[in-house]
């Protein structure tokens, strides 16, 4: 938030547990740790976290208070912004509660309670803010006014990830010698290693690639999960045939990952379920060719040919997205200009730097507190 929002505003934090307090006050945020009661029973707990929010809003003048998305604490921040006159902003990340119906009846409790939570929090708002115009239409399907939301992604940095030819020169590289593939095609995944990726019909889709493409193919997998899970994914390569061709990279440090963006040529995202992912940014910026399945934000951000999407557990659609990419390329150099494009127009720090500024002018101009 600091990086995003720059010198306009004065940050301050109010945290339980354990943060990085000296490199936040570096950069000029005021940090407030909550020590007090967090022991007994909930309703001291919450009186206690109220009264201490309350001295913070009085005593440092703040002007809006806004909510990382923690339910729990959405209440003791309303009361604390009522006695203050502060109004009160809930930011909404990720993947909402799921309401689809189902046969298991402890699943089909814990949902419905999730979703009561979850609306009598949104509730006690003053103002919503989404990270993707598919969350505003969830909540606005579950009765919330679109008038109390605003749609702010958390943006990319789209000078750190650009295309080799316009990015910065500095960094390491992302493939080493021995890693590059200096002809084929290199596809690329970045996430947690874990069924609810897609990586199953990812390796599915793979396989059919490696049998059909007229090109060699390659395809990186970076990110870490549990060890268990990794093997599973190691022992499955082997028992498909594809091992040789896949490389499960585990953690990549963040300069290297802006190298591996920029080699890669289709970059692929094939989740189950998603909010707005960093991940498909970054690359779109970046200026890679980008695959994703219908899922949360992801149709957003690839429509209008910006990319392709395809149904979420179809490894012949990903496969057949796959092949269309390697052979059309004509197609995908226009593709990655227009998804390039897009980003620096509706996701760039400068971009969503004013989308806060107008939201935070907009709630606080009309907040009335206590009438």
């Amino acid at each position: 938030m600091a990086n995003l929002l720059g010198s306009e505003v004065r940050l301050h934090v109010i945290y339980m547990g354990e943060i990085n307090e000296d490199k936040l006050q570096r950069k000029g945020i005021r940090t407030y740790q909550y020590d007090g009661v967090l022991t007994g029973n909930w309703w001291t707990r919450y009186i206690g976290f109220t009264k201490f929010i309350t001295d913070v809003l009085r005593y440092q003048d703040i002007d809006i208070v806004q909510n990382i998305w923690m339910h729990f604490a959405l209440f003791p921040l309303k009361v604390a912004g009522l006695i203050a006159n502060v109004p009160v902003v809930a930011r909404v990340a990720g993947v909402p509660i799921s309401n689809a119906e189902t046969n298991d009846p402890l699943k089909w409790m814990r949902n419905r309670l999730g979703l009561a939570i979850e609306r009598a929090s949104l509730a006690l708002a003053d103002h919503i803010q989404v990270l993707s115009k598919s969350l505003r239409n969830t909540f606005s399907r579950r009765g919330i006014s679109p008038k109390r939301m605003s749609v702010i992604s958390q943006g990319c940095d789209t000078k750190a990830f650009a295309p080799s030819s316009s990015g910065d020169p500095s960094g390491e590289a992302g493939y080493t010698e021995d890693e590059s593939t200096s002809v084929g095609c290199q596809l690329l995944y970045v996430g947690r290693i874990t069924p609810r990726k897609g990586l199953d019909e990812l390796i599915e889709a793979f396989r059919e690639v490696v049998e059909t493409a007229a090109r060699d193919v390659i395809l990186d997998l970076i990110g870490e999960g549990p060890s268990d899970v990794v093997e599973k994914y190691r022992s499955k390569l082997k028992q498909w045939g594809v091992a040789e061709k896949v490389r499960l990279r585990g953690y990549v440090k963040h300069n290297r990952l802006r190298r591996i963006y920029q080699e890669c040529d289709i970059f692929i995202l094939p989740s189950h379920r998603e909010g707005l992912p960093n991940v498909m940014m970054e690359a779109m910026a970046s200026g890679a060719a980008c695959i994703g399945t219908s899922v949360g934000a992801i149709p957003e951000l690839l429509d209008d040919n910006r990319g392709i999407v395809v149904p979420p557990r179809r490894p012949d659609r990903l496969a057949s997205a796959i092949l269309h990419l390697i052979q059309d390329c004509e197609r995908t150099d226009a593709m990655t200009q227009r998804a390039r494009d897009y980003i620096v127009q509706h996701h760039s720090f400068c971009h969503v730097r004013k989308d806060y500024r107008e939201m935070y002018l907009r709630v606080g101009n009309s907040y009335d507190g206590i009438i």
